[in-house]
């Protein structure tokens, strides 16, 4: 009787400064059902003795060490890895995180029953307080076939995040993590949905985000020029497919643009926003709301809750008024 092929699963794990979670994260990954995996860790230069952790507490062939001899960010640590991967499918995740011991073996089912390039499950994340928000990818379909695919991160059905998905290899061949340190992720999803036939949904929450002072700081940095930047990127890549059309491309133009406005209006109070920070808005889509005026209703029904909202127009309001030459 012929063997089943197994699949390899490359585990990627970026780190830094993360040597107080290691235990529990090596304990994660040994309580895995599914054992046929390839673990790459990288050490992005850290300064609290986390590599030297590793090496001591790893199996011999438990898992591969890369160091770097400097810090370089999330994602080209994750390049890193992806350099030295044989795996069949990528799974990316985060050290400090946890997930279900059957999250791999789920995942390959899927895999195995749809042919997917992306196959996606539920998450939950967990606050500083320990309170819990189970989330779920958006698309109402279990399985998505090209050209819909390509639409996914538009429509805002797929999200951004790297580690409640399981990536065939094939999908990110030729792919890198940009080297900026927000939004890496989520310009590495987009580029894969634009490529793959076909990504499938497990509603089940398998795996959990744990939100801690230091994620919460480096979101922080997600300021309007990072939004731009990848919005730019991607507009250029979304032009080039037929089935994204002038109206998703400036939907998506707005989503990005308002979503750094209510980012911006968030770290400063909303109260007096200065122009010099203001401006790095672009006012493209400015125009795109003006133009488009039924775009932006959507889009604000669709995202801002009334707080969000109230402080966007905060943004609105202090612009005028500094146009207007008002102190």
């Amino acid at each position: 009787m012929k063997a089943t092929y197994e699949p390899v699963v490359t585990i990627v794990a970026p780190i830094f400064n993360a040597k107080p979670y290691l235990a529990g994260f090596l304990e994660l990954i040994r309580s895995l059902e599914y054992r046929n995996t390839e673990i790459i860790i990288v050490d992005d230069a850290s300064t609290d003795g986390s590599a030297d952790f590793l090496e001591e507490n790893l199996v011999d062939g438990e898992a591969q060490l890369i160091r770097c001899p400097t810090n370089i960010g999330p994602g080209p640590a994750r390049n890193e890895a992806l350099r030295v991967a044989h795996g069949d499918f990528i799974w990316f995740v985060d050290c400090d995180d946890s997930w279900e011991p059957t999250i791999l073996s789920r995942l390959l089912e899927a895999a195995s029953d749809s042919g997917a390039d992306v196959i996606c499950c539920g998450f939950e994340t967990r606050g500083i307080g320990g309170r819990r928000l189970p989330l779920r990818e958006l698309s109402s379909h279990s399985t998505v076939h090209r050209p819909r695919t390509q639409l996914l991160i538009i429509e805002r059905q797929l999200s951004g995040y790297l580690w409640n998905k399981l990536f065939k290899a094939s999908a990110l061949r030729n792919l890198e993590f940009p080297a900026r340190r927000t939004l890496e992720d989520f310009q590495l999803v987009a580029e894969v949905s634009l490529r793959c036939s076909t990504v499938t949904f497990i509603p089940d929450v398998l795996y959990c985000h744990q939100l801690r002072e230091s994620s919460i700081s480096q979101s922080q940095l997600m300021a309007p020029t990072n939004l731009a930047e990848v919005a730019d990127h991607l507009i250029i890549l979304f032009r080039k497919e037929s089935a994204i059309s002038a109206n998703h491309i400036r939907l998506f133009t707005l989503w990005f643009h308002v979503l750094g406005a209510v980012r911006l209006c968030n770290r400063t109070g909303g109260a007096r926003v200065k122009y010099d920070t203001l401006r790095l808005l672009d006012f493209r889509a400015l125009l795109l709301l003006i133009r488009f005026p039924g775009l932006g209703i959507q889009l604000c029904l669709e995202f801002l809750p009334v707080r969000g909202l109230l402080k966007l127009l905060v943004v609105g309001r202090q612009l005028a008024l500094h146009r207007r030459g008002t102190p």
